[in-house]
């Protein structure tokens, strides 16, 4: 390889003339390296994987409380033996409202844990 001008009395080094012990040692580090990062990529995989899970049974178990508590405000309203009484608007608008902020809840965070990243 011919040195650039101003360096002629400086000659690079040709692969022939490297270490060949150096070139192992460096090529072990790079893979040591490397495998440490994909130790560290799995590890993450792995925890994501059980937050996924915990989390998705967390918000199943508040959407399904959610809906019990409106369905049971709609039959208690319904029932002529309870004395509960809620005004149709507000009723329509709970209901309403109930299905849009479950839906999108469920929408959004199921998009997040779910995402393929």
């Amino acid at each position: 390889m011919r040195a650039p001008d101003g360096f002629r009395g400086i000659r690079a080094k040709e692969p022939d003339d490297l270490d060949p012990e150096a070139v192992a040692a460096h090529r072990i580090e790079q893979l040591e390296i490397k495998n440490d990062y994909l130790r560290e990529r799995i590890e993450s995989i792995r925890q994501d994987r059980e937050q996924r899970g915990k989390y998705a049974d967390r918000i199943f178990h508040l959407v399904v409380g959610y809906l019990v508590t409106i369905g049971l405000i709609v039959i208690a309203d319904g029932l002529d033996r309870v004395p509960f009484s809620v005004p149709v608007a507000a009723l329509a608008t709970l209901v309403g409202s109930t299905a849009v902020s479950v839906l999108g809840l469920f929408g959004i965070v199921a998009a997040y844990l779910f995402s393929k990243r």
